[in-house]
């Protein structure tokens, strides 16, 4: 017959056995805590990229297709949206938002290879290609860029801008690089050697970042006027 003994009145762990377990699971949750806190802050980093990045791909892309579709490319920067720009000699006000740009513009095109230089505003204006978009008949598209309030606007005819950013959104720098709408292949324009085209260049950066500084995001395209230049 088996005799079980009975358990020792001293069985158990130590002072320092105890010490020890605690001091490895401190440990262990402060580098399991400090891992949770990265990735937190990690995953609101990257819902603030792709916010501002959703937002500028869908103005660029809004912008470059109707581009694509328009012909007659007028490029111009002024020094505020009141003030007027040099037009064939005249002062025209075609920022103005009680102007009709499409009136004041017509039919001319001009090139701004350099962008917006130190103007506060600036942008491009050009004909939509069809009847779908600005009604049956065609009207100027005009986008521009104002520094002052940090938004790019798009206006039609003679209605009035709308931000095409929403409101989290602070534009930080924009420029239209327009190349070749001058001219045609053949007479009675000069010569070109190309397509008439716009680079579009963005950077932006998100009102809700609390970094400091806030970090910009950049955004560029070119696009060529689909519609050939004869």
């Amino acid at each position: 017959m088996m005799l079980l003994r009975s358990p020792s009145p001293y069985a158990g762990f130590t002072l320092i056995e105890m010490i020890v377990s605690l001091g490895v699971f401190a440990v262990v949750s402060t580098i399991t805590v400090g891992a949770l806190l990265t990735l937190v802050a990690a995953n609101q980093r990257f819902q603030y990229e792709q916010g501002i990045m959703s937002n500028l791909s869908f103005a660029v892309d809004s912008m470059a297709r109707e581009m694509r579709m328009g012909f007659n490319y007028f490029c111009a920067s002024a020094a505020s949206v009141s003030d007027g720009v040099d037009v064939d000699g005249q002062s025209r006000r075609i920022f103005a938002a009680n102007n009709d740009h499409h009136e004041l513009v017509g039919s001319r095109r001009r090139n701004c290879a350099s962008g917006r230089g130190s103007n506060p505003v600036h942008g491009i204006s050009f004909y939509e290609q069809g009847d779908d978009v600005t009604g049956p008949t065609a009207n100027r598209i005009l986008y521009f860029y104002d520094a002052t309030t940090h938004k790019i606007y798009r206006r039609v005819g003679n209605g009035v801008p709308e931000s095409i950013t929403s409101d989290s959104i602070r534009i930080v720098d924009a420029n239209f690089h327009a190349t070749n709408t001058v001219g045609g292949l053949f007479p009675p324009g000069p010569f070109d050697q190309g397509q008439p085209m716009v680079t579009i260049f963005i950077a932006a950066e998100s009102n809700d970042d609390p970094q400091t500084p806030r970090k910009q995001y950049y955004l560029q395209t070119t696009v060529t006027q689909r519609r050939l230049d004869l």
